[in-house]
């Protein structure tokens, strides 16, 4: 050790850099939903990294200036419920390591005892990105003071997976951020199977998801907005996505959206000559994917919606009125999601 210390203080930081964990990055041109497995999958490696990070870290006082800075750079505790809950209690007491922290990705939920209260997050001074899992309207069933949080947080990517909370809880969530960039936002079976069941119970408010009322919770991201996935949890009820005639995915107002990645269940109902309608002037790159088989996109006699939007005639001049940026349109078939 005594070698080690004897070098400079930027050899050391190069030598630590190789323990600071970083994000799961998606290969360049994979479909989205390939994000999501990485999400899902890739956190092994980062969650390693950091414990030996933090080892490096209580050996001196002068290692620990130099890793402490790096662990909190990126927080990987999407499996790590344990260390969640002591992670949260320690940014309370130290002002210093809550200004280090720039992502974090974080399970809501306990099994032991319900859920630990992610929404101090959003006020962590520096922090950029948030991937909270397991996000439930069940554990968050107070009423929040009208205007608290309101465009207070720095964040400017926020990842919902496996999220259950009502339109209602989540436009509050949603305002909270001064300017969002990117949504992510994958609809869970969990509280929505419990509403086919007869759930939830009359101590809990029902579940209020729509299109319409899913918008109507990202109106206050309208001028920031540039990407927004929306994905369901897979072998989810098809039924759970039908909605009236008049519900619909209307994101015209957002004029900044560029990037559009969404479930084929929340478009499947429309012609092609009206989708367009609801789409943003700035839209630059579409992706649907589904879980069926490959002719809900492009067989002609089947729903044919790829086939539909490739056409010429009439919808490509539509197309090109509405959503003239429109440079990608991709349809993907997901055979990868097996949980």
């Amino acid at each position: 050790m005594g070698h080690l210390l004897g070098l400079a203080n930027e050899l050391l930081c190069d030598i630590v850099s190789y323990l600071e964990p970083t994000a799961p990055v998606p290969m360049c041109g994979c479909p989205f939903f390939h994000n999501m497995i990485d999400l899902e999958d890739n956190h092994r490696v980062p969650l390693e990294l950091a414990k030996s990070l933090h080892s490096v870290a209580l050996t001196c006082h002068r290692l620990h200036d130099i890793a402490i800075t790096r662990l909190h750079h990126y927080i990987p505790l999407m499996t790590d419920v344990g260390r969640s809950e002591l992670f949260l209690s320690a940014l309370g007491t130290s002002r210093d390591s809550a200004a280090r922290v720039k992502f974090v990705d974080i399970n809501a939920m306990i099994p032991s005892h319900g859920a630990i209260d992610v929404r101090c997050l959003f006020s962590l001074p520096n922090v950029h990105t948030l991937c909270i899992r397991n996000f439930h309207t069940r554990y968050y069933r107070e009423s929040l003071p009208e205007g608290l949080y309101v465009r207070s947080s720095p964040v400017k990517v926020l990842k919902l997976i496996g999220c259950g909370v009502s339109t209602t809880f989540l436009g509050q969530v949603l305002s909270w951020p001064r300017a969002l960039k990117e949504f992510w936002y994958e609809r869970t079976q969990d509280d929505s199977r419990d509403i086919v069941r007869g759930w939830p119970p009359e101590s809990l408010e029902p579940l209020d998801f729509s299109c319409t009322s899913l918008v109507t919770a990202m109106s206050s991201q309208a001028d920031s907005l540039e990407k927004f996935v929306l994905a369901r949890q897979p072998h989810c009820h098809r039924e759970i996505y039908r909605y009236e005639d008049d519900d619909a995915l209307k994101l015209r107002n957002f004029k900044k959206l560029k990037s559009l990645f969404v479930d084929y269940e929340f478009l499947d109902k429309f012609h092609m000559l009206y989708l367009w309608e609801l789409l943003p002037e700035s839209l630059e790159e579409l992706e649907v994917y589904t879980e069926e088989i490959l002719s809900a996109l492009f067989d002609r006699n089947q729903s044919n919606w790829l086939i539909r939007v490739l056409e010429h005639g009439v919808n490509r001049k539509r197309r090109s009125a509405w959503t003239p940026r429109l440079k990608i349109i991709r349809g993907s078939l997901d055979v990868l999601k097996t949980r």
